[in-house]
């Protein structure tokens, strides 16, 4: 079957399946992490408002077309086809999982996540290698059982990160037209293209404007049209209202790796992000992120927050989890 008539029989199969009380954990595909991460460093540090409604871009993409077309609008076609699939993703996929979450902070430490229907439960596991004991065990114990005996806490989480991830959704269907994509290589099923900024795109929010200021690569899976990895980085420094409400350094970088988990669910499988700045009153931006993902599991999609807290905690005693860092 053509990747692209793949496209309407997902989405023709996603739209028969149960949609959960509330969407799996707002854990963005590839691009949509990465670009957004940059936007909302920008937002959430120097407290900004949109200047436009998100309704703007709530309009559904066009269906991905075949391509007949030069070279430069292949990869512009290419990148439309990825971003519609991202976005198909999702919105359809409501499927729930199981994984190591790992961050490089002050400390290494190692998490174990499940996902269900009500919200995301994390358990920290280790620090530095270590696994937790006596009272820092005891506390995690107390945190989780808390919290999966008040579905309406992990709930009002959950609604939060839906909100943001609508957000990203309207970002990220600006991308075709922000950019401009070159094909660089193909190596197999793997298609390298570089962006940079399109001169002819004027953002209409505060948001979009980080936009002119990145270019990077991209690689992409062309059997399924999916992003695989994402790198990229500031050009220029990025002011915001001229620079009263604060900065970002140029040369500040990102780094995103997607992959296919298991039963062609498609995850973040690692984040990098080291970037600097002012915000306002001379506020110090410093962001370097450093997150992995791994041991990727379905769990079923009826699990309850209590029974997902008990597996956490078995697993946490027995060891097997920990075993994966």
């Amino acid at each position: 079957m053509n990747p692209r008539d793949s496209i309407h029989s997902h989405r023709n199969s996603s739209d028969q399946r149960p949609k959960s009380r509330v969407k799996r954990r707002a854990r963005a595909p590839l691009l949509i992490r990465s670009l957004i991460f940059l936007v909302f460093l920008s937002v959430l540090s120097l407290s900004l408002t949109p200047s436009c409604s998100l309704g703007v871009f709530a309009g559904a993409l066009p269906s991905p077309s075949s391509l007949h077309e030069p070279r430069q609008e292949n990869a512009q076609q290419l990148v439309r086809d990825v971003v519609w699939n991202e976005l198909q993703a999702q919105t359809h996929d409501h499927s729930h999982w199981r994984f190591h979450e790992t961050q490089w902070n002050a400390a290494r430490k190692l998490y174990d996540v499940i996902q269900t229907k009500y919200g995301d439960l994390h358990r920290l596991l280790a620090i530095n290698g270590t696994p937790l004991e006596g009272g820092a065990l005891e506390a995690e114990d107390n945190r989780i059982q808390q919290l999966s005996s008040d579905p309406d806490q992990v709930e009002q989480a959950q609604k939060k990160r839906d909100v943001d991830a609508k957000q990203e959704r309207a970002m990220l269907r600006m991308l075709p037209r922000a950019f401009v994509f070159h094909e660089v290589s193909r190596e197999g099923d793997i298609v390298k293209l570089s962006f940079t900024p399109d001169p002819n795109f004027h953002p209409s929010s505060h948001q979009a404007e980080v936009f002119h200021h990145m270019e990077g690569t991209v690689f992409v899976d062309g059997r399924v049209n999916r992003l695989v990895q994402i790198d990229g980085h500031l050009t220029s420094r990025v002011n915001f209202w001229g620079g009263l409400l604060g900065h970002l350094d140029k040369g500040g970088t990102f780094k995103v790796e997607d992959r296919d988990v298991g039963d062609g669910h498609w995850d973040m499988v690692f984040l990098n992000v080291n970037m600097n700045g002012k915000a306002l009153f001379f506020k110090t931006i410093s962001v370097h992120q450093h997150e992995a993902y791994s041991d990727y599991h379905r769990v079923p999609d009826d699990l309850s927050l209590k029974e997902a807290a008990r597996e956490l905690k078995q697993d946490a005693e027995s060891g097997d989890r920990a075993a994966g860092e």
